[in-house]
């Protein structure tokens, strides 16, 4: 699972709640890495949209496999989350995506 969240203090959040989970996953903290991190055996990537910009098509193939593509966007940021949700990202609000993850990847990995 790959996860791309800039900010220290949310990301150790995520973290948190992944180790929680007993999942496996790699936190990144830019575009880039997230574009040098992907490959077709993820199971799971977890992106804040408006780290993207407008690139929210480079998730668009891994929507189209098993990967499960969750996103979250600032309340202010409804275009990010029309865009991500466009290419095939399920997109929460930030004040949601950690009680969101804890029920979507709760439910996948057996917790």
């Amino acid at each position: 699972m790959l996860v791309l969240e800039p900010d220290l203090i949310f990301s150790s959040k995520i973290e948190t709640l992944l180790k929680k989970l007993g999942l496996e996953y790699k936190i990144l903290s830019s575009r880039d890495d997230l574009i040098d991190a992907l490959s077709e055996d993820l199971q799971a990537v977890i992106v804040n949209v408006d780290t993207l910009g407008q690139d929210y098509e480079i998730l668009q193939n891994f929507s189209n496999r098993r990967c499960l593509l969750l996103g979250y966007y600032s309340h202010v940021n409804v275009k990010a989350a029309e865009a991500a949700k466009a290419v095939g990202i399920e997109s929460f609000p930030r004040s949601m995506i950690i009680s969101k993850l804890e029920d979507i990847l709760g439910r996948t990995s057996g917790h």
